[in-house]
Formats: structure tokens, C-alpha cells, sequence
């Protein structure tokens, strides 16, 4: 297994689990920027997104709500393959409770649209 080259976010696949979760735990508009971002988007939940980022097939996977053992042998395999896993605050642990894998290329994009609020639009 080898993650993919791709090194841009617009040519990327990102796949994720669960869409309402990402409202339920206020990170909803980082997800639209996330969405709008992608080249292509796609829901894959549990560990079977995880795989695509490690096999190669997509670039970044995206995962709330989640325990140690939900997240344990994925940041082996993602890792293993030459991807980055962290939480959604930049940290490598199993322990955060959310998760990004990626190739590693494009997740630093993907932590600064999830954390990050828009800019303050102005009035003329």
C-alpha cells in the first residue's frame, strides 16, 4: 500500500464520515470550506474511508466522534503507507476523539479550512 502523490486539495478526493456531526460539534462551516475546496467529495464512515487514503484511491479522510480503539490500527496503516494521521487539532494521538488521515501533501490545508473561521465580511 502507498498513499497517493497528489499535492493539490482541488485535485483531491476527500471522503468522511457522517455529514451532521460536523454541524453537532461546530465545525460545519470548516467542512463547507473543506467541501468547496475538494476536487471530489464522498461519505465512506468508519474505517473503510481510512483505507481509500492508504490504498491510494483518495487523499484524505475525515472523521468525528470517535474513540481510541475506532482510531488505533488506522494511524499504523495510514503511517505505514507513508500518510499523516492527526486530530483535528493537528495532534498524532488516537486519543483526540476526531481524526484526519491524508497523504500528508494536503493535510496541513485541511487542518487550517477545519479550524479557521471565515473571514469578516465588510460593509461598503
Amino acid at each position: 500500500m502507498r498513499v497517493s502523490p497528489v499535492r493539490s486539495l482541488r485535485e483531491s478526493m476527500v471522503v468522511f464520515g457522517g455529514i451532521d456531526i460536523f454541524r453537532q460539534r461546530g465545525h460545519w462551516s470548516g467542512f463547507e470550506r473543506l467541501v468547496r475546496r475538494a476536487g471530489r467529495e464522498r461519505g465512506f464512515g468508519d474505517y473503510f474511508g481510512h483505507t481509500f487514503v492508504a490504498r491510494g484511491q483518495a487523499e484524505a479522510m475525515v472523521e468525528l466522534d470517535l474513540k481510541p480503539w475506532d482510531l488505533a490500527a488506522i494511524k499504523i496503516v495510514v503511517e505505514e503507507a507513508g500518510g499523516r494521521f492527526s486530530d483535528l487539532r493537528g495532534e498524532a494521538t488516537i486519543y483526540g476523539g476526531d481524526a484526519i488521515t491524508s497523504n500528508g501533501w494536503v493535510h496541513d490545508e485541511i487542518l487550517e479550512l477545519l479550524q479557521t473561521a471565515p473571514p469578516a465580511k465588510t460593509s461598503a
